[in-house]
């Protein structure tokens, strides 16, 4: 993590070991650009046996997103924090992976439409993660300013319910929640929330 020493062309290189890699994490290596890990994840050998991916803080955008999406379908623990993707890549890719995951990280993700920065909406982030992801226990939103307390609510709710709806179950409650930075106040969120799930630990 953050090793400076990992590069594109080391990235590249690990396409031809016939090891099988189940965790990556080159997450804040800023001398990796998007076309090397577009290119790892498209011709890795071995690409679905990844459980553990961390890419957070590189230069992430749709085009690799959309690779994860179709290749690493067993990944339990994702994180892709600072990606600049759209909200209809981040749904497909919940969508795709969700059901094994455990912990997800997508603080501070933005969508970019022309020079305009934006974050994806409340309720793609809350619907997506509340339909696909029935074992997840850690979540990380911090950053994400568009999600309210209202919106926030919804969502513990929803994932402390055994049955959400008749196709989704979920196998346990969520038990850790990274919400710093969002729209509502630590103070707020101490008050108004905090105290009805003690069951979860939260770091605000």
């Amino acid at each position: 993590r953050n090793c400076r020493k990992i590069t594109n062309y080391l990235l590249i290189q690990l396409v031809k070991i016939k090891h099988k890699l189940r965790l990556l994490d080159i997450g804040g290596n800023f001398n990796i650009d998007e076309d090397s890990l577009y290119q790892f994840v498209s011709n890795y050998e071995h690409i679905s046996t990844i459980e553990e991916l961390n890419i957070s803080g590189l230069n992430v955008y749709d085009r690799a997103v959309q690779q994860i999406t179709r290749n690493c379908l067993n990944l339990f623990d994702l994180s892709i924090a600072y990606a600049d993707i759209s909200e209809d890549s981040l749904r497909k890719l919940i969508q795709s992976i969700g059901s094994r995951l455990i912990k997800l990280n997508i603080s501070w993700l933005s969508t970019t439409s022309d020079v305009i920065h934006k974050q994806p909406s409340a309720e793609c982030i809350c619907d997506v993660i509340i339909k696909n992801c029935p074992k997840l226990i850690e979540l990380d939103i911090s950053g994400l300013k568009t999600i309210s307390i209202n919106n926030l609510q919804y969502l513990l709710e929803s994932m402390n319910q055994q049955v959400i709806t008749q196709e989704i179950e979920r196998n346990q409650p969520l038990k850790l929640l990274y919400a710093r930075f969002i729209q509502s106040t630590k103070a707020l969120l101490e008050v108004q929330l905090i105290p009805f799930y003690s069951n979860i630990k939260f770091v605000l």
